[in-house]
């Protein structure tokens, strides 16, 4: 999993690799809001790999508590784009 913060970025089909076999890529694109509905961060881009798309939204919230050093309880919403990539 890797985590990249960039304002634009296209988002094109790519082939899984053999590995995740079983597993689908997502990637998400959006705002980030904490429990009570303000904005974290506005533009945030995060790629992970999960069998299911409730697994990939939890995936990312956990990857922005890690990465933004907040508590694993953390209440996130994420309510930008969530594309699952072939």
């Amino acid at each position: 999993m890797r985590i990249v913060d960039m304002e634009s970025i296209e988002m094109t089909k790519v082939k899984p690799s053999r590995t995740w076999i079983g597993y689908k890529e997502y990637r998400y694109k959006g705002s980030v809001l904490n429990a009570f509905g303000k904005c974290i961060k506005e533009n945030w881009f995060a790629e992970t790999h999960a069998k299911s798309r409730k697994k990939a939204i939890n995936n990312l919230k956990h990857q922005f508590n890690k990465s933004y050093r907040l508590a694993n309880t953390s209440k996130l919403t994420l309510p930008g784009i969530l594309t699952e990539i072939w």
